[in-house]
């Protein structure tokens, strides 16, 4: 378990790296016969130690995640589940049984009944393991909803502001600067309410 603003990297017991994302749920559970990684919630990015008689499996609840190479990354939110590969390929297979293979550099979101091809975004790149966030013309909202792990409070964003396009690298370890950056480049006006939430709104004439 990983808390606000935190993230973590771990060598498994078999050498295999798995990175964390703040506010990140895992359970490991590796036996004889395979190894895999319980994803609760949050993000996790996995370099995977090669042994052929156990398969290393990601399962996020929605479905599972086996590794056919090595580097994959697997994030787990209240909508449902996310794959996106780096090198090589992994099989997804959801709670339905519907399988699909993934290539380096495709995405798939997943749920217990669908699979769908992705565009690539912030929530499949890999940027986190650096502490920044890279947006491409993605909207505002999309930026605020991978702030709020790092953020201790409520950050809230109005659905006028939500629908902002932006474009750029952002910091997610200073999310105070990353705000800042937003108010002096966007039409956004940000307050503070107390140090437990903070808000993100279209700036008004008088602003």
């Amino acid at each position: 378990r990983t808390a606000t603003g935190e993230r973590r990297t771990l060598t498994l017991a078999d050498g295999s790296r798995l990175s964390l994302d703040a506010r990140t749920v895992v359970d490991i559970l590796f036996d004889g016969l395979q190894r895999r990684v319980l994803l609760h919630q949050g993000a996790v990015q996995v370099d995977v130690a090669k042994d052929a008689s156990r398969p290393f499996i990601v399962d996020s609840g929605d479905g599972t995640v086996r590794a056919l190479g090595t580097q994959f990354m697997v994030r787990k939110d209240d909508g449902g589940s996310l794959a996106s590969v780096q090198q090589h390929s992994v099989l997804l297979t959801n709670r339905a049984g519907r399988r699909q293979t993934i290539e380096a550099g495709q995405v798939f979101a997943f749920t217990e009944q669908g699979i769908d091809p992705q565009t690539p975004s912030w929530r499949s790149r890999v940027d986190w393991l650096e502490g920044r966030i890279d947006v491409r013309d993605e909207p505002l909202g999309q930026l605020i909803e991978a702030l709020r792990p790092y953020r201790a409070g409520l950050l809230r964003v109005s659905p006028q502001a939500a629908q902002l396009r932006v474009y750029g690298v952002f910091a997610l370890d200073d999310s105070d600067r990353t705000l800042r950056s937003l108010a002096e480049t966007l039409p956004v006006q940000v307050n503070r309410h107390g140090f437990w939430l903070t808000t993100v709104d279209v700036r008004t004439a008088s602003a």
